[in-house]
């Protein structure tokens, strides 16, 4: 009985769930004996047993029941089980062997006031091969930003090889996994080595089987036809995409009379080409979404697809799906029809050329296109407006640009410019999509739908106590936050100093767009319904959608089963997530490449974390990094919101992270806080900034 009750004040005190033998080494007490009175009290019911180990029944993990979901790790080891209500803090200690993106179970208990969880069951291991850096005697480090133990892998290698490893034991009880090495990459410090490590780690290849490359030259030969199809090569019609683009999805005319105007949105036919249910088909379902890495691109569909017969290039008859969308004066829309087409691009249009024109104008004979381009500035203009009185938000989140030499070297890095040349194609693309999504819903039994619920007024609130650390006062918050409270928020936002950075975590802050199989709104949008129709080239939900279209609206056969929409709306929305991280990974890679091979620059930043690490954003590489803790550092008040001078100090490559030291102190921010004093404080999930192409 004695050693029953130590037992038991034991787990009362423990933080995370006991083991037989945890408990032996503790009290210094023979196995057979704790598990008699281990025995003695789960009879009592006091001790309740979960996996092998045991915790306290009445205050302990499980009396607040268990969530099952996806874990989030943090590069520092503790973690969140991702639900649909509030996420679960998962201390480091209670992890029990998962790791980051592990579907898992987690009892639950209440520490200090707040959930918190311990893992009882790994249901399903996210991770079974990576990318790694052999170190040495054997021991490779995983590359990744979340936190994956070292792997003990056969001798052989030297260190500084990149290796591509299959993991084949997960320690129960922590430590080091075990694995194979499948392929030798190259070593640290080769050109393109990121590429290749990302493109591992993600599973992705330019390479497509021989099937679907046969698939694709079949179809490259087929010559385009009128037939049945609505003749638009007389329209005046141009596309307009980046400088480097070479899959050109869309195509826009714009016509204006004296009651309104007439938008056509004309999208590439990709249906005609890959047909549901062939190998090619397969392949891009598989693939779901084309990736796009500085240097080149790793297509969704074979390039003599994606960039040759599908693709709209100018002076080329091509097929198309055809939206036209009439409006009067006021830009409010008055109907919208869907045609199968033929089209011919009267110009291949940039958005820098576009933006020079609207400021500029261009010379005589160059009029229709001068005339075409002032006309649909009006005409975005006017959709832009009517749209912000619905409640659209529009969050203008500068990406990254990258400049190489012809050598395949990286020579600046800094935020891509844009211009209204951007919102015209954004505006009238989303035109677009909200009519296919209408079209979806009047005619199909089924559809694939981009849905944006409203955000959790719990995360929203969180965030408006983080923007006070930064300057901002959100004001008087509602119960539910609606489209005009966020949108005045990103209104405020525009112009602060510390822009990028509440933008981002506000835009973290709400829930994340999806695909699903049933419509149910786009709160970023204001949209009722809304859907993915532009892109097919890039993305597979569009393409599905498209020959959803053809076979309801236009009774055109299609091989496609609306039965299937759900489950390819589910795994599109996972193979986008994973695209977009492979997208922030790469460029993350190629930053701090450009920082080691830069040492002598100095950069503008700002203090945006201050904790057992300092946390700094630099400005022109929209990159967040850690300030070295120095002697003179710690001498220092630091305050968040800081701003400094900065100079690169190193990478540590295991953790992908950057590390600066700073050479000056500009001005201070807004809210004083020593490092020592936020030691120890309960962490909250950590906010994630860095964010891939914009996908609504």
């Amino acid at each position: 009985m004695q050693n029953a009750e130590t037992i038991f004040k034991l787990l009362s005190k423990a933080s995370a769930l006991k083991s037989v033998e945890d408990i032996s080494e503790a009290l210094g007490l023979p196995k057979g004996e704790v598990r008699n009175a281990v025995q003695e009290l789960i009879r009592a019911k006091r001790v309740k047993r979960i996996s092998g180990k045991f915790i306290v029944s009445r205050q302990g993990y499980g009396a607040h029941g268990e969530v099952t979901g996806r874990l989030s790790v943090s590069r520092d080891g503790y973690g969140f089980v991702e639900t649909d209500g509030d996420d679960i803090f998962i201390p480091r200690a209670n992890l029990n062997s998962a790791l980051s993106g592990d579907l898992v179970t987690a009892a639950i208990s209440k520490r200090r006031g707040r959930r918190e969880g311990s893992v009882i069951k790994i249901a399903d291991r996210a991770l079974s091969e990576v990318a790694c850096r052999v170190h040495k005697n054997g021991v490779a480090l995983p590359y990744s930003k979340t936190f994956i133990p070292p792997v003990i892998i056969d001798d052989g290698y030297r260190e500084g090889d990149i290796v591509f490893v299959r993991i084949t034991s997960f320690p129960q009880n922590g430590g080091y996994l075990k694995g194979v090495v499948l392929e030798k990459l190259g070593a640290a410090g080769d050109k393109g080595i990121e590429n290749l490590i990302v493109m591992k780690n993600y599973g992705l290849t330019r390479v497509f089987p021989k099937e679907a490359e046969n698939c694709a030259d079949s179809a490259a030969i087929e010559p385009v036809r009128i037939d049945k199809r609505a003749d638009f090569r007389g329209l005046f019609t141009v596309t307009i995409d980046g400088e480097d683009a070479k899959d050109f999805d869309d195509a826009v005319s714009v016509e204006k009379s004296g009651e309104g105007y007439a938008l056509y949105v004309h999208i590439a036919d990709v249906s005609n080409y890959v047909k549901g249910g062939t190998p090619l088909d397969r392949e891009a379902y598989k693939r779901g979404t084309s990736v796009y890495f500085p240097e080149f691109a790793i297509p969704m569909l074979p390039e003599i697809l994606s960039n040759g017969i599908c693709s709209l290039r100018p002076r080329e008859d091509r097929y198309a799906v055809t939206v036209k969308i009439d409006y009067d004066l006021d830009g409010n829309r008055r109907g919208a029809k869907f045609y199968t087409s033929v089209i011919n691009s009267s110009h291949r249009l940039t958005y820098g050329k576009v933006n020079e024109v609207l400021r500029n104008g261009l010379a005589g004979e160059k009029d229709e296109l001068n005339l075409f381009i002032f006309r649909a500035a009006e005409l975005s203009k006017i959709i832009g407006g009517r749209r912000k009185g619905d409640g659209a938000l529009s969050f203008n989140l500068p990406e990254v640009k990258f400049t190489f030499s012809s050598l395949g070297d990286i020579l600046s890095v800094e935020p891509a410019a844009t211009g209204e040349s951007e919102r015209i194609i954004e505006h009238f693309m989303i035109e677009a999509n909200e009519a296919a999504a209408e079209a979806l819903l009047r005619c199909a039994p089924s559809g694939i739908f981009r849905n944006h619920l409203p955000p959790d007024p719990k995360k929203v609130l969180q965030w408006t106590k983080s923007a006070i650390y930064f300057g901002f006062d959100s004001g008087k918050l509602p119960k539910k936050p609606d489209n005009k409270t966020v949108q005045r928020w990103f209104s405020k936002i525009e112009n602060h100093r510390f822009s990028y950075i509440l933008k981002t975590s506000l835009v973290r802050s709400m829930q994340k767009a999806v695909y699903e199989g049933k419509n149910a709104g786009h709160f970023g949008l204001a949209s009722s319904a809304y859907t993915h129709f532009t892109s097919p080239i890039r993305r597979y939900p569009d393409l599905f959608v498209h020959r959803l279209l053809k076979k309801y609206l236009f009774n055109i056969e299609e091989n496609v089963d609306p039965a299937m929409c759900d489950v390819a709306a589910k795994h599109s929305s996972v193979t986008e997530r994973e695209g977009d991280d492979a997208e922030r990974d790469v460029q993350h890679f190629k930053k701090l490449a450009f920082l080691a091979n830069s040492p002598e620059r100095v950069y503008s930043a700002f203090i945006s974390r201050v904790g057992d690490s300092i946390g700094v954003f630099i400005f022109e590489l929209l990159m967040y990094g850690t300030l070295e803790a120095t002697k003179d550092i710690g001498r220092k008040t630091l305050n968040i919101g800081d701003l400094l001078k900065v100079a690169w100090s190193r990478n540590d490559l295991d953790s992908c992270e950057a590390f600066f030291t700073m050479e000056s102190l500009e001005s201070s921010g807004i809210r004083r806080v020593r490092p020592s004093t936020s030691r120890g404080i309960t962490p909250t999930k950590p906010l994630n900034f860095k964010r891939g192409r914009k996908r609504r």
